[in-house]
């Protein structure tokens, strides 16, 4: 990489390249922004605000900015999948299928 092959003490006139900054990552952070927020939970910012309204994630404001507390979009999804589980233990009917069903047998008699 270029970075280790310029020394410090290049000549005169050379600038050195800044090294880019390590940022932590969504395991380390214990707020993100919304935009952060909508990223990890694969949802739109409408979907978001919803979720914060419902008061299913936790967030505050920091002067003007929204942060969500990481851990509560942790307990959010840790709630839906434990909910999935018993969800899918019983298969629901597909949307419309009920309807289809009625209209057919209306048909036949």
């Amino acid at each position: 990489m270029r970075l280790e092959a310029i020394s410090k003490t290049a000549p005169k006139g050379v600038k050195r390249m800044a090294r880019p900054k390590r940022t932590p990552s969504d395991n380390e952070r214990l707020l993100v922004r919304p935009r952060r927020a909508c990223h990890l939970l694969d949802c739109g910012t409408t979907r978001l605000y919803e979720l914060i309204a419902e008061g299913e994630l936790e967030s505050f404001l920091d002067g003007r900015s929204r942060k969500i507390v990481v851990e509560s979009i942790r307990r959010y999804i840790a709630k839906r999948l434990s909910g999935e589980q018993v969800r899918n233990a019983v298969p629901r009917p597909r949307r419309g299928e009920a309807v289809r069903k009625l209209s057919k047998s209306a048909v036949l008699s």
